[in-house]
């Protein structure tokens, strides 16, 4: 009888959470829905505050954290009419919040042999998921065991990776037919097919590892347990599912981003995930970069490369997610309040204080000076690109205007303002305010060299450190516009000064 009634105050605790839980996940998918356009990572954070307000059973913490928090009410009510006047809005909170509490002045509970009966329903589908998940995973394991690298594997990765950020160290590849995948729950590591690193071009490679290594300071792995977990133990509520869902869609967009962030261009990266798909290698048990079980996830990130976005986080959406995540603790928080109706929280004015005869005198505060305005940005680690190498066979030059966005300083991502590729001689030429080329007219069949022009000044700018002048600036403007002259003329990958810098 004992063990029933405690099975009861438990169920009814965990039905008071998820009520909460279902609140609070439907305010984060509104807002997500309205957010749709911002960056992917900001939308992963919001299904990840769902997910962790899923996790952390607040009612069954009430007797412990409830005392606390009535102090912090109490202290509220007395602290003045402002203060006093919020006592309604905590009861209302605590009221949608937790409504068998407020009602019935006590933790909910069920009674008879409901309680035991549905434990033995949980503890049956926990141990059914369990077994399921565990008998998957096995057959992985033999994915991750790593090839011997040759000194031509190990080349190509080093041409491959030159320029992204991406330690070669991290990177294990493995003889298995895989898509590249994360494997390590301490130690993640990108798992990548040989057949890709001998049969893939370079952008495609580049693009795919730049992804998984994202995924791979993610620590995604460890994110991945935490999700399975989560199915396991709560795969009765059904909104776990489409929380579920969209952490995984949303980690594979904000991985996505990444690349773009990286300066590869929309059109190159979707071709990578072409050449992958017509692989046919096998789907990968974790985060990959394309996965063969959901065709619907491929469709819209393919979509989401072609439509307009923001692929970096900025100040507006770390303040909307900062606002969210305040939001979910204060409602969390006066959920554990046990004084709806209390009259002693029943707020009342303090006496005004007395005036005092001599009001005090506050001396102004200083004006700071404002920093002066740049009046000249020059680079201060240059690396020169690399000139192609069919472009040099060809006897092709080219003017790259690539537009660098700063931060700290440092070249955070380049991206083609406008581009000519000519036959020598080929002179500085004038640009208009739509970054279009004024003069002179390019020739005729030289787009198809734009992108190895592009890739190798893309490569050099994202090494590049920006010093400003005078010292102690304002640096709040955050881009320019360089050119980048490839010649043949014995001046290898001669760069020169910017001509339409702005901030």
């Amino acid at each position: 009888m004992m063990t029933s009634d405690v099975l009861g105050r438990l169920w009814g605790a965990l039905g008071t959470h998820l009520w909460q839980t279902t609140l609070v996940l439907a305010a984060l998918f509104i807002v997500a829905r309205t957010l749709r356009r911002a960056p992917a990572g900001l939308l992963n954070s919001l299904f990840w505050i769902g997910l962790v307000k899923l996790l952390v059973p607040l009612p069954l913490l009430k007797g412990i954290a409830g005392s606390a928090v009535d102090a912090a009410v109490r202290t509220a009510a007395s602290a003045g009419p402002a203060a006093g006047a919020a006592i309604p809005i905590i009861e209302g909170t605590a009221a949608v919040m937790d409504p068998a509490g407020a009602i019935l002045g006590e933790s909910p509970h069920l009674a008879g042999g409901w309680p035991v009966a549905l434990t033995a329903l949980w503890v049956s589908g926990f141990i059914a998921l369990t077994v399921v998940w565990i008998l998957g995973a096995r057959p992985w394991k033999r994915e991750t065991t790593p090839l011997a690298v040759t000194p031509d594997i190990r080349d190509r990765l080093a041409t491959v990776l030159r320029g992204t950020g991406v330690p070669a160290s991290v990177v294990l590849v493995t003889d298995s037919n895989v898509i590249p995948f994360v494997t390590g729950l301490l130690r993640p590591r990108v798992v990548v097919p040989r057949r890709l690193l001998e049969e893939a071009g370079n952008t495609a490679i580049r693009s795919i590892l730049i992804h998984e290594d994202a995924h791979r300071r993610r620590r995604e792995p460890l994110r991945l347990l935490l999700s399975r977990a989560t199915a396991v133990v709560f795969f009765f509520y059904p909104l776990v599912w489409p929380l579920l869902k969209r952490i995984r869609e949303t980690g594979e967009m904000a991985c996505d981003d990444a690349v773009m962030a990286s300066g590869i261009r929309p059109r190159a990266y979707a071709s990578a995930l072409a050449v992958v798909f017509d692989m046919g290698l096998t789907a990968a048990p974790s985060s990959a970069a394309l996965d063969r079980r959901s065709p619907s996830l491929m469709r819209r990130r393919l979509m989401r490369l072609n439509g307009t976005r923001r692929c970096k986080m900025q100040l507006k959406h770390r303040a909307a997610l900062l606002l969210v995540l305040v939001c979910v603790l204060m409602a969390s928080a006066l959920s554990l309040s046990s004084l709806a109706g209390d009259p002693s929280t029943d707020a009342k004015a303090p006496d005004p204080p007395a005036k005092p005869d001599t009001p005090p005198v506050e001396a102004p505060a200083p004006v700071p000076e404002p920093a002066p305005e740049p009046s000249e940005f020059f680079i201060s680690k240059m690396v020169p690109p690399e000139y192609p190498d069919i472009a040099r066979a060809k006897g092709l030059e080219a003017i790259v205007f690539m537009e660098l966005t700063l931060a700290d300083l440092k070249v955070a991502s380049a991206e083609l303002k406008t581009i000519l590729v000519g036959h020598p001689p080929l002179e500085v030429v004038k640009v208009g305010k739509d970054g279009k080329v004024v003069d002179p007219v390019e020739e005729e069949g030289m787009e198809a060299f734009h992108e190895v022009f592009v890739e190798a000044a893309t490569t050099a700018a994202l090494q590049w450190e920006i010093e400003v002048r005078p010292e102690g600036a304002r640096t709040d403007a955050t881009t320019l516009v360089v050119p980048i002259q490839f010649r043949l003329d014995g001046e290898k990958d001669k760069k020169t000064e910017d001509t339409e810098g702005s901030l």
